[in-house]
């Protein structure tokens, strides 16, 4: 295999977990034996490999990463029942969101709770929209 057939495995291996697996079942042994020989320490060795392997998997995972990490902050914002029991309501100390929502609608304010909720949901669908637009173009610059 020459040197361009390997780049082009490499780019296919950054998309493809199938191509991953069938490039990291070929490498391994030679990149370990070799990182052996120079560092002559098994520990080092397998540490080193498995880092270079990381590095060549990690574009892979950066949208899977950035989408649960912000999935979490978004399902965290809207999250109710554990704010109020673990937080609590304590007047001038605590207050999120979900809780002015509940509060005002509570006191009949129906025109704050509304602006609360569109406040959230505001929020929330733009940071899903960010999420979305970045992990997309993570994508196409791995394509290039």
């Amino acid at each position: 295999m020459d040197l361009n057939e390997e780049k082009e495995l490499i780019k296919l291996a950054q998309k493809d977990p199938e191509v991953f697996a069938k490039l990291y079942d070929e490498y391994y042994p030679k990149i370990f034996g070799y990182i052996l020989k120079r560092v002559a320490n098994l520990e080092t060795a397998q540490d080193i490999t498995s880092e270079t392997f990381f590095k060549a998997l990690l574009p892979n995972m950066k949208p899977s990463i950035l989408s649960a990490v912000v999935l979490t902050f978004v399902h965290t914002i809207g999250e109710f029942g554990v704010v109020l029991m673990i937080g609590g309501n304590i007047p001038g100390v605590t207050k999120v969101a979900s809780i002015a929502i509940f509060d005002a609608s509570m006191a009949l304010n129906y025109k704050l709770a509304n602006f609360y909720s569109l406040v959230l949901s505001s929020v929330s669908l733009s940071v899903l929209i960010l999420v979305f637009f970045l992990n997309k173009k993570f994508l196409l610059n791995d394509r290039n």
